[in-house]
């Protein structure tokens, strides 16, 4: 009988123990978890600091900056930053693609300028070489196009000193297009640059190009553009891309620096309607 009680014993010791055992390895894989969780966090919070330092030097440069492997601070490094101007290459034929605000949406009745000329923060030198040729403008986020938006397009062509200002608006809608008396835009759905835009409006073509104005009505919406011409596009401004890297974690910020808006009423006011 004592040799029962013995082994009775024996046994709920071992089975405590193998409980002990559990609980500690449960509890110690957990603050292991959370270790490594709060190492990476801040190891991720440090490498996105590292890249917008990146990028903010790229933003306080006038010109075109390249940074690879900078030390930004202890155990984080920048990696890389480039920037790549925004315009056309000259080969023609629907040649050059371009997504304003780096795909997201342009607000609603707040509007995105195109330059058709070269931009330049200099007054004399503004509105030089103009662009001609013919542009599609693309956007919508839905197939449903009572529940998307419509645009009004604004382009200035000519001269400085004797410019000329076209108004188109095109509505996805048909029904509202009844209404505000827009002309019913092309529904045809396309991939530009792999982002998905559900509606189009070609415009006439242009000729000496200086700016135009796309403003979204009714709601916010991505846009694109498409230019056909053998003439190289205007650029449009700078995409910024800044890498850091601290312990396992990299993060990468990518950045379009576009060009100062001109003040509405350049559009509205200044300028003779044709």
């Amino acid at each position: 009988m004592k040799t029962s009680e013995k082994g009775q014993t024996l046994l709920v010791v071992v089975l405590i123990m193998i409980i002990a055992l559990t609980v500690g390895l449960s509890v110690a894989a957990r603050s292991i978890t959370n270790i490594k969780f709060a190492t990476d966090s801040s190891d991720s919070l440090k490498a996105f600091q590292g890249a917008e330092a990146g990028l903010e030097e790229a933003l306080g440069s006038s010109s075109d900056v390249t940074i690879t492997s900078q030390q930004y601070n202890s155990g984080v490094i920048i990696d890389k930053v480039t920037t790549t101007e925004v315009s056309g290459p000259a080969q023609g034929g629907n040649n050059f693609y371009f997504i304003e605000n780096n795909g997201l949406p342009i607000s609603q009745d707040d509007g995105t300028d195109i330059w058709l000329s070269t931009y330049s923060t200099d007054l004399a030198q503004k509105y030089l070489n103009p662009w001609s040729g013919n542009l599609t403008i693309y956007w919508g986020k839905s197939s449903d196009a009572c529940n998307d938006a419509a645009l009004e397009i604004l382009v200035i062509s000519g001269t400085k000193n004797a410019p000329i200002f076209n108004r188109y608006a095109v509505d996805p809608c048909s029904t509202r297009a009844a209404n505000n008396k827009f002309t019913v835009a092309n529904t045809n759905s396309g991939n530009i640059l792999g982002q998905r835009f559900y509606y189009a409006a070609a415009l006439p073509t242009i000729s000496s190009g200086l700016v135009a104005r796309i403003v979204p009505f009714y709601s916010s919406t991505p846009i694109a553009i498409a230019a056909d011409n053998s003439a190289t596009f205007p650029s449009q401004g700078r995409i910024i891309t800044s890498s850091a890297t601290s312990g396992s974690s990299t993060r990468k910020i990518v950045f379009f620096q576009g060009y100062d808006s001109i003040p509405s009423e350049f559009f509205y006011s200044l300028f003779t309607i044709q």
